[in-house]
């Protein structure tokens, strides 16, 4: 087959790996496989070496005065050259653009990886409002597109399933399941672990305000107030980072708390921990939770979306509600006190992961698009 991704850019995040991670299994199993972006950015720079990746900037912005912007030239160059069998997107930028750039012949794949402002519920006092007025346009416009290529959709978890049938009102015959997954060879555990005294957890993610990693702060100077030795590595950066380390100060907790930055090797930093710990108030899926249980961490985490999916109460993990400081605080404790509940649902979380393995990943997605074509 001859296989079409397209994706805004390759910075880093969970849907421009998983686009990576594909290729790469594609192209092992004989299939001719292209990575179309809009753009040159590259923070992948070592998973992205092999792939054949081509910058087609492409722009589509669509107007309630009719006056549409719509640069498209260089993706359909691309496509036509190529000669793609699907063309298969991932993030609503994307889609839009290889939906207005229609090819006959060729069907036509939505990753659906999250909850968009565009596609969230408004409230009824929102709908008036101009931006509300422009996301309905731009939505209607896509749905339009959608019935033209007989899209289907592939959602990264059940709660993403419902949110593409409820709020695209897409029917559920053109929406396919398949989990995200990740390279578990690269997230595999290297060694051992043992509480040398301090209790070391661990956070990766956009510094953002729905990681709400502030609650993380608050959970280690709760754990240093007992009395305790804790070190989080808050690994990622972004627009709340500043915040986030004025925090530490306010708190007392500057040496607790390591700041990574953006880094090429998370595997490293999870497999020195012990705990990973996850507070996202909006999760669709939760990719890095794979990861983690991969190198045999069990999981604290808000009891959302994706996380309900993957985490099993007691068994690899626990989900505690939304900013529950007490519960997550003694979640941890739990876990550190008592060496066979943690053995035990660190080899839980080892053997769960194997399901998200991508080459299993990458089999289901190959039958998938053959249906397609059949």
């Amino acid at each position: 087959m001859r296989i079409l991704h397209v994706i805004p850019s390759l910075k880093k995040g969970g849907a421009e790996r998983l686009a990576l991670d594909i290729g790469h299994q594609l192209m092992l199993q004989g299939h001719d496989f292209k990575l179309v972006t809009f753009n040159s950015e590259i923070e992948y720079p070592i998973l992205s070496q092999g792939i054949n990746i081509e910058v087609c900037p492409s722009t589509v912005a669509y107007s309630i005065t009719g006056k549409d912007t719509i640069k498209t030239e260089a993706f359909k160059k691309a496509v036509e050259a190529f000669k793609p069998d699907i063309i298969h997107s991932h993030l609503l930028e994307a889609d839009i653009v290889s939906q207005q750039a229609y090819q006959e012949d060729v069907k036509y794949v939505t990753h659906w990886h999250g909850c968009y402002n565009a596609t969230n519920p408004t409230p009824l006092s929102q709908r008036f409002s101009k931006t509300y007025i422009g996301n309905q346009y731009t939505l209607n416009k896509l749905k339009a597109n959608y019935k033209r290529s007989n899209n289907r959709f592939l959602a990264i978890s059940q709660f993403i399933h419902d949110y593409v049938r409820d709020n695209l009102h897409i029917s559920e015959k053109k929406i396919t399941v398949i989990h995200n997954a990740i390279d578990l060879e690269r997230f595999a555990f290297t060694g051992s672990r043992t509480f040398d005294g301090t209790i070391k957890l661990v956070n990766i993610g956009t510094m953002m305000p729905n990681k709400n990693q502030s609650f993380l702060l608050d959970v280690v100077s709760a754990i240093k107030a007992n009395g305790l030795s804790v070190h989080l590595d808050l690994i990622g950066t972004g627009p709340t980072e500043k915040a986030l380390k004025e925090k530490t100060k306010e708190l007392g907790i500057e040496s607790e708390v390591n700041f990574t930055g953006v880094i090429p090797d998370p595997e490293k930093y999870l497999n020195q921990a012990h705990i990973y710990t996850h507070c996202a108030w909006h999760e669709p899926f939760g990719l890095v939770l794979i990861e983690a249980m991969s190198t045999g961490l069990p999981i604290i985490s808000f009891n959302t979306g994706g996380p309900r999916e993957i985490v099993k109460e007691g068994k690899t993990g626990y989900l505690v509600e939304k900013d529950n400081l007490a519960t997550f605080v003694d979640k941890i404790l739990q876990l550190v006190k008592d060496k066979a509940l943690y053995d035990s649902l660190s080899q839980n979380a080892i053997t769960a992961s194997k399901q998200y393995d991508i080459k299993t990943y990458t089999e289901k997605l190959i039958a998938f698009y053959q249906q397609l074509l059949a």
